[in-house]
């Protein structure tokens, strides 16, 4: 969601504020670094939780734009007041409402971001309950501690560092009062066959704030107009899809052909390539056959039968819709790092016996 408020900041369409999750005690609705955009108009993007803390943040962002000044901003929650979707039960939420005028660090962060660097935000703090006039000081650096725009800090390098290795991409510096705010590039899902699996793996995963590819042999699967609009449609063999694919470690691959041949032949092409997730579509005798020849070619067995194949969460699915669900709920998981991954790779290994 950082990615979408930066690209509205950047179009230069007059003050913003934004709210930045920057401290919880107890449960939260949202994790530390979570953004929220708000414009004069009423315009939103973006959540911090709904409930109390969405409407006590939306009325601090309106003093904010009325007054051109940032706020430090507590919110605290008990359970005959949280109401809402995601809602908590007596959590405190700090919060930092930023009055953004420089749409500049933002187009800058964009740039990066569209090139595939990731960058972190670097952004001033206050205190709950203080005020200044204007905005906070603001700076962008990639994930090497260079400074692409803004108002560098002497002490910015460390904390840019420990937010990128931080599991939820957020980190503080209380000496100089300032959070940093890691944002990767756009995640990429690509989806080998556009069968009905497929069809719905894109679909759902539209919604999912990836950027989907769905690549097929068959020119009748991959018509833009079965898709979504910001589905990318590619038709070609198998091999040279993937030849031409820009992978990298923000790169998820489901491999959901027709045929068990063209399964192993994608395998075959992206052993190796580097991605944060593989895995494809198939029977326990599939995955078995598959693996075997993966590692009678050579290629290495833990990283062959470390693939993530049968793919998806084992929840009884049997249509393409819910098979689809399995699967993201998978990809989900992968993506935030959940704890309940290991439990499903364990899952996965019974199932593979």
């Amino acid at each position: 969601m950082s990615r979408e408020i930066f690209g509205e900041l950047a179009k230069n369409l007059g003050p913003a504020a934004i709210a930045v999750i920057v401290g919880v005690r107890g449960s939260a609705p949202r994790h530390l670094g979570t953004m929220m955009l708000f414009r004069p108009d009423g315009s939103l993007v973006g959540t911090v939780g709904g409930g109390k803390v969405e409407l006590a943040v939306a009325e601090a962002a309106s003093r904010c734009l009325a007054s051109g000044t940032s706020l430090g901003l507590e919110v605290e929650m008990t359970g005959t007041e949280a109401t809402g979707s995601q809602a908590i039960c007596g959590g405190v939420v700090d919060l930092l409402i930023g009055y953004i005028a420089d749409p500049a660090p933002y187009a800058a962060a964009v740039a990066a971001l569209s090139a595939g660097t990731g960058i972190v935000l670097a952004i001033g703090l206050l205190p709950p309950g203080k005020s200044m006039p204007g905005e906070l000081a603001q700076a962008v650096y990639d994930w090497n501690g260079t400074l692409i725009a803004g108002n560098e800090n002497a002490t910015d390098s460390a904390s840019v560092a420990a937010a990128v290795a931080s599991d939820s991409g957020f980190a503080m510096n209380e000496a100089v009062q300032r959070a940093y705010i890691c944002t990767r590039p756009a995640e990429k899902l690509l989806i080998l066959g556009g069968g009905h699996v497929g069809l719905a793996i894109a679909r759902f995963a539209t919604d999912l704030d990836f950027r989907v590819f769905v690549g097929d042999e068959r020119p009748e699967f991959v018509l833009p107009s079965r898709f979504p609009a910001t589905v990318m449609p590619i038709c070609g063999p198998y091999r040279d899809i993937i030849e031409n694919f820009d992978f990298g470690d923000s790169s998820y691959i489901v491999v959901a052909t027709p045929s068990h041949q063209s399964d192993l032949a994608c395998m075959e092409a992206l052993m190796g390539r580097g991605w944060k997730y593989l895995g494809f579509v198939g029977s326990r005798r599939k995955t078995r056959m598959i693996f075997e020849k993966l590692v009678d070619e050579g290629f290495d067995r833990d990283e062959v039968y470390g693939l993530r194949a049968p793919i998806g969460i084992d929840i009884g699915a049997e249509t393409p819709a819910e098979i689809a669900v399995s699967i993201l709920a998978e990809i989900i998981a992968v993506r935030r790092n959940s704890a309940f991954v290991d439990s499903i790779d364990q899952d996965r290994t019974r199932r593979r016996t």
